[in-house]
C-alpha cells in the first residue's frame, strides 16, 4: 500500500472510531489475531476506502466480516469511503433490529428492479 493511501486509510479508521465511539485496532490489516479495524462494545467495523468512483463488494468478503464479528459476539459493520462520502453497510436483520423498522419491513418487498411495493 502506498504511503499516502495508508495515511488516508488510517485517518478513515480514526474518524470511524470517533464516530462510533469505538477504538481503532492497532496494526489492523497486518495481523491475524484480532480482525477488523474498529471495535465498539457490540460492533466489529471493517473500513474500506477508495479515491475511485466505484467499489466492488464481494459476497466472500462480506461473509468474512460477518463471521469474524459473530465469532467475537459482535455485529458486523462495513464502513466505506467512496467519492468523498462515508457509507455504512450491515446485514438487514441487524439494521432492522437496531432501528425498530421491522413492522415496515414486514409490509414491503423489493421487486426485481429494486422498487419497494406493499403486500
Amino acid at each position: 500500500m502506498k504511503r499516502t493511501s495508508l495515511r488516508r486509510s488510517q485517518a478513515q479508521e480514526k474518524k470511524s472510531a470517533l464516530a462510533h465511539g469505538g477504538k481503532r485496532q492497532p496494526g489492523s490489516g497486518s495481523g491475524w489475531a484480532r480482525k477488523g479495524d474498529v471495535r465498539t462494545k457490540s460492533t466489529l467495523i471493517e473500513n474500506k476506502r477508495t479515491d475511485a468512483r466505484q467499489i466492488t463488494l464481494k459476497a466472500d468478503h462480506l461473509e468474512k466480516i460477518w463471521f469474524e464479528a459473530w465469532s467475537e459476539g459482535r455485529r458486523p459493520l462495513l464502513e466505506f469511503e467512496l467519492g468523498g462520502r462515508c457509507w455504512v453497510a450491515q446485514p438487514r436483520d441487524d439494521y432492522l433490529e437496531d432501528h425498530g423498522d421491522g413492522a415496515l419491513a414486514d409490509q414491503t418487498t423489493m421487486d426485481g428492479e429494486g422498487e419497494v411495493s406493499g403486500d
